[in-house]
C-alpha cells in the first residue's frame, strides 16, 4: 500500500511537471502569435500609408493610366504581405491549438481562454463554446 501511494505521488508530481511545462509552452505560443499579429498590423498600416503617399505622388507627376499601374503594384504588395502574415498567424494558431489539445489530454482538463483569446479564435475559426 505504501509503495502504491509513493507511486501515485510520483505520478502526480510528473503530471504536474508536464502540466506546468505545457502551460508555459502555451503562453509562449500565445505571446508569439500576438507579436506576429501586431507586427502584421503595423506592417499593413505602414504599407497602406506608403501606398497612399506613392499614389498621390504618382498621380501628381504622371496622372492617367501610368499612375493606376503603380497603385496596382503597391496594392499587390500589400495583398502579398497581408496573405503572408495571415498564413503565419494561422500557423501559430494551429500550433497553439495543438499544444492546448495536448495539454488537455495530458491533464484531462479543458483550457480556459480569455475573452480576447476566444475572440481571436472565433475570428479565425468560428464560434467557441464557453465553459
Amino acid at each position: 500500500v505504501a509503495a502504491l501511494r509513493k507511486r501515485v505521488g510520483e505520478l502526480e508530481a510528473a503530471c504536474e511537471e508536464v502540466t506546468d511545462e505545457s502551460e508555459k509552452r502555451v503562453r509562449v505560443l500565445r505571446q508569439e502569435m500576438e507579436t506576429v499579429r501586431a507586427q502584421n498590423e503595423k506592417r499593413i498600416a505602414t504599407l497602406t500609408q506608403s501606398n497612399r503617399a506613392l499614389s498621390d505622388k504618382i498621380s501628381a507627376k504622371q496622372g492617367g493610366k501610368e499612375a493606376q499601374l503603380g497603385k496596382r503594384e503597391v496594392e499587390k504588395q500589400i495583398s502579398d504581405v497581408r496573405s503572408h502574415y495571415q498564413k503565419k498567424v494561422k500557423e501559430l494558431e494551429k500550433k497553439l491549438e495543438e499544444t492546448t489539445l495536448a495539454l488537455e489530454k495530458a491533464t484531462g482538463k479543458a483550457i480556459l481562454l480569455s475573452d480576447e483569446q476566444r475572440a481571436a479564435v472565433e475570428r479565425s475559426e468560428g464560434p467557441v463554446a464557453k465553459p
